[in-house]
């Protein structure tokens, strides 16, 4: 059994997962197996999350373990249908910034942050950037000749090219992107920029900004296409069909960025 868990380390490696969360997969994997004595089944895949439930952890454990026993099941080729847990009252209320607050993040930060925290502020604002996608940018994904950004939105490596605006062209180039730092430390980065600001809540960093983005464009877009609304945010459907007709707008990711762009609600605040 140890061959085995070092083998499923070796594809989580492979899938793009930082090392703190490959740790913490096969503690659960580890824990789901002395429970079950070493047999990987859904009986006992059912039991092992209904027992999370008795010892009432949180959802978010509970929805980690969930994942965490998925890609075991995945890579010990074996079916998984199993649902996630539902989300709790709190992740669903989980802060929000107003337009106003975002304008005055970044004016305030202009002022007092270094070229990192601007360069990770700019694309969180105008991609509406996952913390993962922040910190996973190298500069190998920045191309100033063509003025695009390769995002790795960590579904099985797949890259979404961007257009950079010209209004963070020179936030983004001026940063190095020459270190790849952890989910958490991408998470201190961010609350480090809301303090600097005077703006940090509970709970504040790069979904607030995401959350924020996706209802404010959701509300300036107007009769656009929802579905490129949804390619431009990086959202994944639960529907299969949907890949064909995100391989058709691969293709036509310029166009829906620039149609994007005319009606982003931050990008004229990184205008001087």
């Amino acid at each position: 059994m140890d061959r085995k868990l070092e083998l499923f380390r070796s594809e989580l490696k492979a899938k793009g997962l930082n090392s703190v969360t490959i740790d913490k997969y096969l503690w659960v994997i580890r824990k789901f197996l002395e429970f079950s004595n070493n047999e990987t089944g859904k009986e006992q895949a059912v039991n092992f999350l209904n027992s999370l439930i008795d010892e009432q952890k949180k959802p978010a454990f509970r929805r980690f373990c969930h994942y965490a026993l998925r890609n075991w099941f995945r890579f010990s080729g074996l079916k998984w249908d199993l649902a996630p847990p539902e989300v709790n009252r709190y992740e669903q209320t989980r802060p929000i910034m107003s337009l106003h607050e975002i304008e005055k993040l970044i004016k305030k930060a202009k002022q007092v942050c270094n070229n990192e925290e601007l360069a990770k502020l700019a694309v969180s604002t105008v991609y509406g950037l996952r913390r993962a996608e922040i910190r996973l940018i190298t500069k190998e994904d920045i191309n100033p000749v063509k003025n695009t950004i390769n995002i790795k939105t960590r579904k099985k490596g797949r890259y979404r090219t961007h257009l950079i605006p010209e209004e963070i062209r020179d936030y983004v180039y001026w940063y190095e992107w020459d270190k790849i730092v952890s989910d958490n430390q991408t998470s201190v980065i961010f609350r480090g920029i809301f303090k600097k600001c005077g703006m940090y809540q509970d709970g504040f960093g790069p979904h607030t900004i995401r959350r924020s983005l996706a209802t404010q464009l959701g509300m300036k877009m107007g009769g656009m296409d929802r579905e490129k609304l949804k390619h431009f945010l990086r959202w994944k459907d639960r529907y299969e069909d949907i890949l064909a007709l995100y391989q058709q707008f691969d293709k036509e990711s310029e166009s829906i960025d620039k149609e994007v762009f005319q009606v982003h609600p931050f990008l004229p605040f990184w205008r001087d």
